[in-house]
């Protein structure tokens, strides 16, 4: 068995990102799986991101996290919303946010979803094709729309720019398209993809949407704010950036392309991706293929899709002390291919133990699923 010789100490891994005894007494008070939530972190999150760029509005990306506790948080500081579907703009309308506090950023749009959102107040819709704008005018006439723009992702760990998009050469009549139909072409919207490790991605967008409205002028359209998106990326195992030097490269694009013209944000896991952690209990092992299999009861049809489709790599932290050894993390269904993590170090651990994985607040609780008619985790908060 391979092992390392490095002792773990929990108490001084876990305590230097959030509050270990905090999450150790929860452990201890409630029955796992659950969610510990910090609405500390989301808190001291949206005041970064509202002083994170001048003359600029924030819009939290809802489909990351739909938790009610964190929409109120939100909306306490100030903070709008991105919604993708009419059940979004119900949750946030049933939670008292305005419906000016909401911009629909999903590029493909049920006719019918168009119409309750705009009946609903809402006035800002994102597209991308001809198509889209046909449906717009129909049902949101007169609404004022941005359009969605190819940029390249390639400092991100997820491409968002294959499903979506409108390309560069055709962004120009599309706005001009946007303005015959009767609605007000406003705004020039990217989105770097998911966890976007380097500045530089933003910035060259950016210049790529100041090349766009240099010709939209020409043609007498004057948009109102260019929409960066979201991407902005969370403290994972292996990623390092400095968020300072990161709004710094921003800002400057912003100062050079667009100094006049307000800004939309719309973070989503770098808004509440650290504010989480899932605390969950090994209730089975064996040992098989030279490693230790822990049978925990948590999965990847909970929280841990991302691990599944886009090998999210996570940290997992125990309350125990040891050697670290070589083992298998796999979950509670019967599906064989329910496996959390196939390669990580923990001490030794017997059935009861606790396991704890941090910076899990996005793309997490929104995948919960009940197969095999478990139940959805639930969440514990604490600030």
């Amino acid at each position: 068995m391979n092992k390392s010789t490095t002792p773990v100490d929990a108490l001084t891994r876990l305590s230097s990102y959030t509050d270990f005894v905090k999450i150790k007494k929860l452990a201890q008070a409630h029955e796992t799986p659950f969610y510990a939530l910090n609405l500390s972190n989301v808190k001291s999150n949206a005041v970064m991101f509202k002083n994170a760029i001048p003359n600029s509005e924030v819009f939290y990306a809802v489909k990351v996290n739909p938790d009610v506790e964190i929409i109120k948080e939100l909306h306490s500081q100030g903070i709008g919303f991105d919604v993708a579907s009419s059940g979004e703009v119900l949750l946030c309308k049933s939670l008292g946010i305005s419906p000016d506090k909401m911009i629909f950023s999903n590029p493909v749009k049920k006719p019918s979803e168009i119409k309750k959102a705009f009946q609903e107040g809402i006035n800002f819709f994102v597209f991308d094709n001809y198509f889209e704008l046909d449906k717009l005018a129909a049902n949101a006439p007169n609404s004022k729309v941005y359009l969605r723009l190819c940029v390249y992702g390639e400092n991100s760990k997820i491409n968002l720019n294959e499903k979506f998009v409108a390309m560069q050469d055709e962004a120009v009549d599309l706005m001009c398209e946007a303005l015959k139909k009767g609605l007000n072409p406003v705004g020039l919207a990217f989105h770097v993809g998911m966890q976007c490790l380097s500045a530089e991605s933003y910035v060259n967008a950016i210049e790529k949407c100041s090349q766009i409205n240099d010709e939209l002028k020409k043609q007498g359209i004057h948009i109102e704010f260019v929409n960066i998106g979201g991407g902005f990326p969370v403290k994972y195992p292996g990623d390092n950036f400095n968020l300072n030097d990161y709004f710094k490269k921003i800002n400057e694009a912003i100062r050079t392309y667009f100094p006049e013209t307000k800004v939309f944000l719309e973070p989503g896991s770098g808004m509440v991706g650290d504010s989480t952690s899932i605390v969950f209990s090994v209730i089975g092992k064996n040992f098989r293929g030279g490693k230790t299999w822990y049978y925990v009861d948590e999965s990847i049809y909970s929280s841990f899709l991302n691990y599944a489709l886009y090998g999210q790599n996570y940290s997992f932290y125990t309350l125990k002390k040891g050697e670290l050894e070589n083992c298998i993390l796999a979950g509670r269904t019967c599906d064989s291919l329910d496996i959390l993590n196939k390669d990580v170090k923990l001490p030794k651990l017997e059935i009861g133990d606790i396991v704890i994985t941090r910076n899990a607040g996005a793309y997490t609780r929104t995948f919960n699923t009940n197969f095999n008619s478990f139940e959805a985790v639930k969440t514990v908060y604490f600030r």
